[in-house]
């Protein structure tokens, strides 16, 4: 799980998503082919080449390209999707690719190579089937449970999630580390609502999660926020105020078991948002270490070098909410620096959420609502940012979270019209599948790869009012 500031009171925000989608089939080049030519007695030869790609133009890897006719040969796709035949000969030759649960169009092409290489054979590639075997279960059906949900993997695959109790004003804690589910409460009030959860662990598996409990008048509106820290690492459960009144956001923990904490002073309102502070405890107390820009629903997550890498949305005019930037933003250099990743007219909180690989590249999905609640992918793995679309939700697409695996491919929860859905690039383009149909997501989902690069999601079924999770693990 990455750590998303989910209901975050009008954090970092930002200008208006329109960048163009970038995901280029990638140059010449390509998998070398060996043929097989007895008809070729020594003359000028020449090649064929092309690339394979899906539908929205991401390249497909190890794709098996077999060579027939005048010469016979096989080759494979490379990372970009590029493949090629060389040393041939004039004749008439069949190109066709082949992949374990994908179709091509077109199946096959016919080539004839007359003095000149022969360029632009390409296919288009779709998956055929989700061979995924989802297991779902519930975990707490206690009243209306599971909002403001937040997972967290320890080291030895058991599961803590932290979540909010509707129904009694609590925020809740549950954790299969025993070998079945154990749920207690955290922190309960009577007078002040509860929103908003974030969770991590340290190097030795103990427990740290941010709150967010609000005052609200007799309509039911917020009026202020207090940002809460618990942690079990002395044994035994410990509350404290990192800030009153502000609102808490997601953490993460280094190696040396510091967090890292963004969060709302909401005494420094601009226009209508306030500014995100980043601090630590490095000290043995909160010190606020640097005041970031306006912006709504951060994601942070550390690298391999305790660098802190963010995502959030961001609102260039603080008292417009039709304009807004998905943007990213990083203290590696040793101060922040913010980048604009992509522009579009959406307006209203939207969701993010930020993973690093094990090279450091960045990871970020994202919904812009003005098509759809089209659901995004953002990543700087080639060295500047690349944005695909993975999917138009129908208007329904609401959260999103990521997770990156040991080769380097993203994992993705999110809410959908048709449910719980999760998409996933490990094949080459993007696939997605329903893991838990005809119910409504509320917001959150969060997702945890463990050392198998199995599944974990929990998630909100707001239809049902309960905490679940479904995974497909053994």
């Amino acid at each position: 799980m990455t750590h998303t500031f989910k209901g975050f009171y009008k954090l970092l925000l930002g200008g208006v998503l329109s960048a163009a989608l970038l995901a280029g089939c990638g140059g010449g080049g390509g998998g070398g082919g060996s043929t097989s030519d007895d008809n070729n007695t020594g003359g000028s030869t020449y090649s064929i080449s092309g690339n394979v790609a899906d539908s929205s133009n991401a390249a497909i890897s190890g794709v098996t390209v077999a060579l027939t006719g005048t010469s016979s040969g096989s080759t494979t796709t490379d990372s970009s999707g590029n493949y090629t035949f060389s040393g041939l000969a004039d004749g008439s030759y069949t190109v066709t690719p082949s992949m374990t649960d994908y179709t091509f169009d077109p199946s096959s092409t016919a080539v004839t190579v007359s003095g000149a290489n022969v360029t632009g054979q390409n296919f288009v590639g779709s998956t055929t089937s989700d061979s995924t075997p989802w297991s779902v279960s519930t975990i707490d059906s206690t009243g209306d449970v599971g909002d403001g949900i937040s997972l967290i993997m320890d080291s030895n695959k058991k599961l803590h999630i932290s979540y909010i109790d509707l129904s009694n004003n609590a925020v809740k804690y549950a954790t299969n580390s025993s070998g079945s589910w154990i749920i207690s409460t955290l922190h309960t009030d009577s007078t002040k609502g509860p929103y908003s959860t974030y969770i991590t662990v340290d190097s030795n598996d103990k427990v740290h999660s941010t709150y967010n409990f609000y005052d609200y008048d007799e309509l039911g509106n917020w009026i202020t926020a207090y940002c809460n820290y618990v942690t079990n690492s002395s044994g035994a459960w410990v509350h404290s105020t990192v800030v009153e009144p502000g609102s808490c956001g997601p953490l993460a923990v280094d190696s040396n078991n510091v967090i890292h904490l963004i969060y709302a002073d909401s005494q420094s309102f601009v226009g209508d948002y306030s500014p995100a502070k980043y601090a630590t405890n490095a000290s043995g107390s909160w010190i606020d270490s640097s005041t970031l820009e306006n912006a709504t629903n951060p994601s942070i997550v550390l690298d391999t070098n305790k660098n802190v890498h963010m995502s959030y949305f961001y609102y260039p005019d603080s008292n417009n909410s039709s304009d807004s930037q998905i943007k990213y933003a990083t203290n590696a250099s040793g101060s922040w620096v913010a980048s604009v990743i992509s522009n579009r007219d959406i307006g209203g909180d939207e969701f993010n959420s930020i993973a690093i690989d094990a090279d450091n590249k960045v990871h970020i999905c994202y919904y812009g609502s003005d098509v759809d609640y089209q659901l995004n992918y953002a990543t700087n793995t080639s060295g500047v940012w690349e944005l695909f679309i993975i999917e138009n939700n129908g208007g329904d697409g609401w959260s999103c979270d990521i997770a990156i695996d040991s080769n380097g491919k993203a994992h993705i929860s999110y809410g959908a019209s048709e449910g719980l859905k999760y998409a996933t690039n490990t094949g080459g383009l993007w696939n997605t599948t329903v893991v838990d149909g005809g119910i409504h997501i509320s917001e959150e989902t969060s997702i945890e790869l463990d050392s198998d690069n199995k599944i974990h999601i929990s998630y909100y079924d707001s239809t049902n009012d309960d905490l679940k999770y479904a995974t497909n693990a053994p």
